[in-house]
Protein backbone atom coordinates (compact mmCIF):
# COMPACT_ATOMS: atom_id res chain seq x y z
CA UNK A 1 0.00 0.00 0.00
CA UNK A 2 1.15 3.47 -0.85
CA UNK A 3 -0.77 6.46 0.50
CA UNK A 4 -3.58 4.08 1.50
CA UNK A 5 -4.03 2.95 -2.12
CA UNK A 6 -3.39 -0.65 -3.25
CA UNK A 7 -0.19 -0.88 -5.32
CA UNK A 8 -1.91 -2.80 -8.10
CA UNK A 9 -3.95 0.32 -8.86
CA UNK A 10 -0.86 2.49 -9.12
CA UNK A 11 1.17 0.20 -11.36
CA UNK A 12 1.03 -1.03 -14.91
CA UNK A 13 3.84 -2.68 -16.84
CA UNK A 14 4.97 -2.12 -20.40
CA UNK A 15 6.82 -4.65 -22.55
CA UNK A 16 10.21 -3.79 -20.98
CA UNK A 17 8.77 -4.47 -17.51
CA UNK A 18 9.52 -0.97 -16.28
CA UNK A 19 6.92 0.71 -14.11
CA UNK A 20 4.61 3.24 -15.77
CA UNK A 21 2.24 5.51 -13.92
CA UNK A 22 -1.37 4.81 -14.87
CA UNK A 23 -3.45 7.58 -16.35
CA UNK A 24 -6.05 9.29 -14.19
CA UNK A 25 -8.89 7.88 -16.28
CA UNK A 26 -7.51 4.36 -15.94
CA UNK A 27 -7.04 4.87 -12.22
CA UNK A 28 -10.71 5.83 -11.82
CA UNK A 29 -11.87 2.71 -13.71
CA UNK A 30 -9.41 0.42 -11.87
CA UNK A 31 -10.46 1.90 -8.54
CA UNK A 32 -14.12 1.14 -9.30
CA UNK A 33 -13.24 -2.42 -10.33
CA UNK A 34 -11.25 -2.80 -7.10
CA UNK A 35 -14.48 -1.94 -5.24
CA UNK A 36 -16.36 -4.64 -7.22
CA UNK A 37 -18.05 -2.10 -9.47
CA UNK A 38 -17.74 -3.18 -13.08
CA UNK A 39 -20.45 -1.13 -14.79
CA UNK A 40 -21.44 2.48 -15.37
CA UNK A 41 -24.52 4.00 -16.95
CA UNK A 42 -24.82 7.00 -19.24
CA UNK A 43 -26.82 8.78 -21.92
CA UNK A 44 -25.99 7.46 -25.41
CA UNK A 45 -24.63 10.80 -26.66
CA UNK A 46 -22.13 11.09 -23.80
CA UNK A 47 -19.28 9.42 -25.68
CA UNK A 48 -17.05 12.46 -26.10
CA UNK A 49 -15.00 12.03 -22.94
CA UNK A 50 -11.70 10.11 -22.83
CA UNK A 51 -13.11 8.16 -19.85
CA UNK A 52 -15.17 6.12 -22.33
CA UNK A 53 -12.08 5.05 -24.26
CA UNK A 54 -10.47 3.86 -21.05
CA UNK A 55 -13.62 2.04 -19.94
CA UNK A 56 -14.38 0.37 -23.27
CA UNK A 57 -10.79 -0.88 -23.55
CA UNK A 58 -10.93 -2.49 -20.13
CA UNK A 59 -12.05 -6.11 -20.25
CA UNK A 60 -13.54 -6.02 -16.74
CA UNK A 61 -15.64 -2.87 -17.11
CA UNK A 62 -18.83 -2.16 -19.08
CA UNK A 63 -20.81 0.94 -19.95
CA UNK A 64 -24.56 0.77 -20.54
CA UNK A 65 -25.91 3.49 -22.80
CA UNK A 66 -29.54 4.62 -22.78
CA UNK A 67 -31.67 6.80 -25.04
CA UNK A 68 -32.64 9.07 -22.14
CA UNK A 69 -30.44 10.81 -19.57
CA UNK A 70 -32.83 10.20 -16.70
CA UNK A 71 -32.92 6.45 -17.40
CA UNK A 72 -29.17 6.20 -16.83
CA UNK A 73 -29.76 7.63 -13.35
CA UNK A 74 -32.51 5.12 -12.61
CA UNK A 75 -30.34 2.28 -13.91
CA UNK A 76 -27.46 3.29 -11.63
CA UNK A 77 -29.87 3.55 -8.70
CA UNK A 78 -31.35 0.11 -9.43
CA UNK A 79 -27.88 -1.40 -9.78
CA UNK A 80 -26.88 0.11 -6.45
CA UNK A 81 -29.96 -1.21 -4.65
CA UNK A 82 -29.90 -4.71 -6.19
CA UNK A 83 -26.18 -5.22 -5.69
CA UNK A 84 -25.79 -3.24 -2.47
CA UNK A 85 -22.92 -1.47 -4.20
CA UNK A 86 -21.97 1.81 -5.83
CA UNK A 87 -24.11 2.90 -8.80
CA UNK A 88 -22.10 4.93 -11.31
CA UNK A 89 -23.40 7.54 -13.78
CA UNK A 90 -21.06 9.15 -16.30
CA UNK A 91 -21.91 12.56 -17.78
CA UNK A 92 -19.94 14.67 -20.22
CA UNK A 93 -20.80 17.79 -18.27
CA UNK A 94 -22.24 19.09 -15.02
CA UNK A 95 -25.11 20.56 -17.06
CA UNK A 96 -26.58 17.07 -17.50
CA UNK A 97 -27.13 16.76 -13.76
CA UNK A 98 -30.45 18.57 -13.92
CA UNK A 99 -31.75 15.76 -16.15
CA UNK A 100 -30.92 13.10 -13.56
CA UNK A 101 -32.13 15.01 -10.52
CA UNK A 102 -34.97 12.61 -9.63
CA UNK A 103 -32.94 9.37 -9.43
CA UNK A 104 -30.18 11.16 -7.51
CA UNK A 105 -32.74 12.54 -5.06
CA UNK A 106 -34.16 9.03 -4.59
CA UNK A 107 -30.62 7.70 -4.01
CA UNK A 108 -30.21 10.22 -1.20
CA UNK A 109 -33.63 9.40 0.27
CA UNK A 110 -33.08 5.62 0.27
CA UNK A 111 -29.41 6.05 1.28
CA UNK A 112 -28.01 4.32 -1.77
CA UNK A 113 -24.33 4.91 -2.66
CA UNK A 114 -23.96 6.55 -6.05
CA UNK A 115 -21.10 8.18 -7.93
CA UNK A 116 -21.83 10.78 -10.58
CA UNK A 117 -18.83 11.48 -12.80
CA UNK A 118 -19.04 14.71 -14.80
CA UNK A 119 -16.27 15.22 -17.33
CA UNK A 120 -15.92 18.82 -18.48
CA UNK A 121 -14.03 20.64 -21.23
CA UNK A 122 -14.16 24.32 -20.33
CA UNK A 123 -13.65 26.59 -17.37
CA UNK A 124 -17.20 27.80 -17.93
CA UNK A 125 -18.47 24.44 -16.70
CA UNK A 126 -16.79 25.03 -13.34
CA UNK A 127 -18.98 28.00 -12.55
CA UNK A 128 -21.85 27.69 -10.10
CA UNK A 129 -24.36 27.85 -12.95
CA UNK A 130 -22.98 24.56 -14.30
CA UNK A 131 -23.93 22.75 -11.11
CA UNK A 132 -27.62 23.38 -10.50
CA UNK A 133 -28.35 24.78 -7.05
CA UNK A 134 -30.97 22.12 -6.43
CA UNK A 135 -28.29 19.42 -6.87
CA UNK A 136 -26.16 20.92 -4.11
CA UNK A 137 -28.92 19.99 -1.66
CA UNK A 138 -29.02 16.30 -2.57
CA UNK A 139 -25.42 15.41 -3.37
CA UNK A 140 -23.46 14.58 -0.22
CA UNK A 141 -20.15 15.87 -1.56
CA UNK A 142 -18.66 17.29 -4.76
CA UNK A 143 -14.99 17.15 -5.68
CA UNK A 144 -13.72 19.15 -8.65
CA UNK A 145 -10.38 18.18 -10.18
CA UNK A 146 -9.01 20.60 -12.78
CA UNK A 147 -5.31 19.73 -12.83
CA UNK A 148 -3.02 16.83 -12.09
CA UNK A 149 -1.60 17.05 -8.57
CA UNK A 150 -0.18 14.74 -5.92
CA UNK A 151 -3.49 14.67 -4.00
CA UNK A 152 -5.60 13.37 -6.88
CA UNK A 153 -5.55 9.72 -5.77
CA UNK A 154 -6.45 10.68 -2.21
CA UNK A 155 -9.27 12.97 -3.44
CA UNK A 156 -10.79 10.23 -5.61
CA UNK A 157 -10.51 7.57 -2.90
CA UNK A 158 -11.97 9.88 -0.23
CA UNK A 159 -14.92 10.70 -2.46
CA UNK A 160 -15.62 7.01 -3.13
CA UNK A 161 -15.44 6.18 0.59
CA UNK A 162 -17.70 9.11 1.41
CA UNK A 163 -20.46 7.73 -0.83
CA UNK A 164 -20.61 4.64 1.43
CA UNK A 165 -20.30 6.54 4.72
CA UNK A 166 -23.50 6.49 6.78
CA UNK A 167 -25.87 7.66 5.63
CA UNK A 168 -24.81 6.40 2.19
CA UNK A 169 -25.77 8.55 -0.77
CA UNK A 170 -24.75 10.23 -4.00
CA UNK A 171 -21.40 11.98 -4.49
CA UNK A 172 -20.15 13.94 -7.50
CA UNK A 173 -16.73 13.84 -9.18
CA UNK A 174 -16.33 16.82 -11.53
CA UNK A 175 -13.15 16.15 -13.51
CA UNK A 176 -11.49 17.84 -16.49
CA UNK A 177 -11.36 15.79 -19.69
CA UNK A 178 -7.92 17.27 -20.36
CA UNK A 179 -6.34 15.39 -17.43
CA UNK A 180 -7.96 11.96 -17.89
CA UNK A 181 -5.12 10.79 -20.18
CA UNK A 182 -2.37 12.26 -17.97
CA UNK A 183 -0.25 10.06 -15.69
CA UNK A 184 -0.95 10.18 -11.97
CA UNK A 185 1.42 12.28 -9.87
CA UNK A 186 2.50 10.45 -6.73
Amino acid sequence: MLCGVPRKLLRTFNHTNSVQKPTIGRYIIESLINKNVNIAFCYKNNIKSPIFNVAKNHSQFNIVFDEYKQNSGYQALTYSKLNNNLGVIINTSSYDLSHIYKPIKIAKTVMSPMLIISCFNTKHELSDSAFPEIMKCIVKKTTTIETVNKNIVMNIENLLQYSYAEPAGPVHLNIANSILNKPIEI
